[in-house]
């Protein structure tokens, strides 16, 4: 049963690169992009509560995306089993994937940009995932976990 946690799990991030990374953009020499030097195009947003403007499918979205990281993750680490082991493991894999938003999009690879509302949704998925983890094993526990 371990085994197809791990491919789930591996599945799992093949999703998140595709949706959070992918595809690399090159753009070609006329690119109306270029018309800013480096890091001169706007690639940040600071505000953490800017989520409050997202449609209501990037919210849902967001949030949804991490819930597999923590649920998959407390069944393959026994580390992920606190609140805290679970909080650290969703907040530096959103900002992992954020940074990578951030350095992509000032090399012109991309058109994400570094987000911390993102990175608020994304760890409540994460939090939501520990708690539905904390639910399931009420009832059922594998031997293994």
């Amino acid at each position: 049963m371990k085994v197809v946690l791990w491919w789930g799990f591996y599945a799992y991030l093949a999703i998140l690169l595709t949706l959070t990374i992918l595809p690399i953009f090159w753009f070609g020499a006329d690119s109306p992009v270029y018309r800013y030097g480096f890091g001169q195009q706007r690639l940040t947003e600071l505000n953490p509560f800017s989520w409050v403007t997202y449609r209501r499918i990037q919210i849902v979205g967001n949030v949804a995306l991490f819930i597999p990281l923590t649920l998959l993750g407390e069944y393959l680490w026994s580390r992920l089993h606190s609140f805290g082991g679970s909080l650290m493991a969703a907040l530096g894999a959103s900002l992992v994937v954020e940074t990578i938003q951030l350095v992509m999009g000032y090399f012109y690879l991309g058109n994400r940009s570094f987000d911390t509302g993102d990175i608020l949704l994304n760890t409540v998925g994460g939090l939501l995932g520990f708690a539905i983890f904390k639910l399931a094993t009420r009832w059922w526990t594998p031997s293994w976990v």
